[in-house]
């Protein structure tokens, strides 16, 4: 899009603080990962990405680095109408299955690893796959066991696959505040 997702204003909020308070009810360890080029926010919670202008990936091996918990959720912040109970999901999946490093949904016939769950042990083998060259958060994929969550699994946490929405073109913009504004943004499912 060409501008910090972050900072977009989203009705009386940027976009970061409506992803922040959405997995604030369900989390208590969120952290947000920038560059340290980007504006700053107003959330105490910052990390700076080691390797920036690397991609997500890079911003998952410092994010996974300072967590409290054994399991992190990883989003962008363009995700402004995440679902709570989406989250919970994904986090029960991986909790209860030990042969998995992480559970990442299907949507239309796509893996999206950017609403995934992770488990902290996969801190080393990002680092491993930045070193090697490698900044792809499928190439993460393709080296861990990864359980994936289908969407009959996960729609009934949310059935208008809200979750999925990202902020990538002007028009999804518009059309997420449209959906806040008839109260797609509420925590529930």
């Amino acid at each position: 899009m060409g501008q910090d997702k972050a900072l977009l204003q989203l009705l009386h909020k940027p976009a970061w603080q409506w992803v922040v308070e959405q997995l604030d009810a369900v989390a208590s360890d969120v952290w947000l990962v920038r560059r340290p080029d980007q504006q700053p926010l107003a959330y105490e919670r910052i990390l700076f990405d080691l390797h920036p202008g690397e991609g997500p990936l890079a911003g998952m091996e410092i994010g996974l680095s300072r967590i409290d918990s054994q399991i992190a959720f990883v989003t962008g912040v363009d995700t402004p109408l995440l679902r709570t109970a989406f989250v919970q999901l994904l986090y029960r999946e991986l909790e209860t299955e030990s042969a998995y490093m992480a559970v990442i949904p299907e949507y239309q016939g796509r893996l999206y690893p950017l609403l995934g769950m992770y488990k902290q042990s996969v801190q080393p083998i990002i680092a491993q796959l930045l070193e090697a060259g490698k900044r792809r958060v499928l190439d993460l994929i393709e080296n861990v066991p990864v359980k994936i969550c289908k969407p009959e699994q996960w729609q009934v946490y949310d059935p208008l696959a809200q979750s999925f929405l990202m902020m990538n073109t002007q028009e999804q913009v518009k059309v997420i505040v449209h959906l806040m504004k008839e109260g797609g943004a509420s925590c529930e499912a």
